[in-house]
């Protein structure tokens, strides 16, 4: 007996030095854990965790693996899981009997057409694309063996910032057919520090203050609003010459309101995008009109209990009418808003608005022709409904490129001529052109 206890220890003492260079000389360890790293990491900083809560929780697995799907999303362009990757992912964590997914509208469980599932964390995947490399950032180093320490910091407005730091530890695999050489150990936080009461700083009114359009833009020259929902285009507002501009921008098209007109920008029949008029109404990108357009998103809602405050970041728990707003995060210096989570009803998946501060779209360059030249478009109108005629005709100044095609014209019951008589069916005249006349009709030709 004695003689195979000693082969037993000389075996160890001889294997054990090359696991240990193994993981110390190995530079693939970083890369083999870092998605490991950051959902775990992003479970704690995101999901209302204590730091004390062990992956073994239910919750916390499931919130992991959405921010692993998320992560492989943005890396690789995964976009759905399979149940052997999702569940091989929760036992990397240590986890061999992973629980099923919670009832919940943050996870869709799907079928292929073979009958296998797939898990869809549609909700992780947004709210990553939304902030990841724009306000949040994430970093990992791996200083010692099977160790690695991440950082996940926040930027807020003047320049602030907030980090949390976690340091996770890992043992070898030793699943087999695992996609992870890996599997963790355990997880902890470093102190995030003292709390802060916001109850003791400001009130809701002060809150609404500082949200306001004249006190942003006293501080940055633009805000971006972009929401999780799916084809909800961002929205930007911003100064150009004086005036307020907001745009509502996806790719190839543009809608906006400035220097009171509203107005898209969109391919022509010749595939060039031109901005088109639609409408003048003297509050479109009104300043005084639009102050509240921020602060608009907190109206109706009251402070009722602080969640946590990550470095310069707090969010709170408030109540709004039908319980449709959640949460609201705010930076504790400037009070902006960063973020606001709703919910319609406990059937639908959350609605995650992020605002972001200094930003410029590119499309602000079509607002340069307002500058000149300018051109005269005057619209003869005649409405033959409700026992007309009733007739008017108006004279709009717009930029010698751009083009005016009334809303009525494209969505309401007129027809729209180049001629007096009706007989010259509407085509735009081209860019530079002298001033113009339309006519307009509700009479059926």
């Amino acid at each position: 007996m004695k003689k195979y206890l000693s082969l037993f220890i000389a075996l160890c003492l001889l294997l054990s030095p090359g696991l240990s260079a193994f993981a110390e000389d190995d530079p693939g360890f970083a890369p083999a854990v870092e998605a490991q790293a950051f959902a775990v990491s992003m479970a704690y900083h995101e999901g209302g965790f204590l730091d004390s809560v062990t992956p073994l929780d239910p919750a916390f697995l499931w919130e992991a693996g959405g921010w692993y799907a998320a992560w492989l999303y943005r890396t690789e362009g995964i976009d759905l899981l399979t149940e052997d990757m999702l569940r091989d992912f929760q036992r990397s964590l240590g986890v061999q009997n992973p629980p099923d997914a919670p009832d919940t509208p943050d996870i869709r469980i799907l079928q292929s057409s073979d009958g296998a599932r797939l898990y869809d964390f549609q909700g992780y995947k947004l709210r990553l694309d939304a902030r990841l490399g724009q306000t949040l950032t994430f970093s990992l180093d791996a200083p010692a063996p099977f160790e690695a320490k991440v950082s996940i910091r926040e930027y807020f407005s003047a320049g602030a910032s907030g980090e949390r730091r976690y340091t996770l530890r890992f043992s070898l695999n030793r699943s087999a057919g695992s996609a992870f050489r890996y599997s963790l150990l355990n997880a902890e936080a470093e102190d995030p520090g003292p709390t802060w009461d916001p109850a003791l700083d400001f009130t809701w009114d002060e809150l609404i203050a500082a949200n306001s359009l004249k006190n942003i833009f006293s501080l940055y020259d633009s805000v971006r609003i972009k929401n999780s929902v799916a084809g909800v285009m961002p929205i930007w507002l911003f100064y150009r010459d004086g005036k307020l501009c907001i745009l509502r921008t996806e790719e190839n098209y543009v809608e906006g309101e400035y220097n009171g007109c509203w107005f898209f920008v969109e391919p022509g029949e010749d595939g060039v995008m031109r901005p088109r008029i639609a409408g003048f109404d003297a509050q479109c990108g009104d300043s005084e009109f639009c102050d509240n357009y921020v602060s608009n998103y907190l109206y109706g809602a009251a402070i009722v209990d602080l969640d946590r405050v990550d470095g310069d970041f707090t969010r709170m728990h408030v109540t709004f009418m039908g319980d449709w707003l959640e949460d609201v995060a705010v930076d504790r210096g400037g009070l902006l808003l960063r973020e606001t989570v709703s919910r319609a009803d406990e059937e639908t998946a959350p609605i995650v608005t992020g605002f972001f501060y200094g930003e410029t779209p590119p499309e602000a360059k079509y607002l340069d022709s307002w500058k000149g030249p300018m051109r005269h478009i005057t619209l003869h109108w005649e409405d033959w409904r409700d026992g007309g005629p009733r007739t008017r005709t108006e004279t709009v100044t717009v930029p010698d490129d751009w083009e005016y095609l009334p809303w009525e014209a494209r969505w309401d019951e007129y027809t729209i001529y180049m001629n007096e008589g009706y007989t010259r069916p509407y085509a735009y005249p081209g860019d530079g052109t002298e001033d113009y006349e339309l006519y307009l009709t509700t009479a059926k030709g």
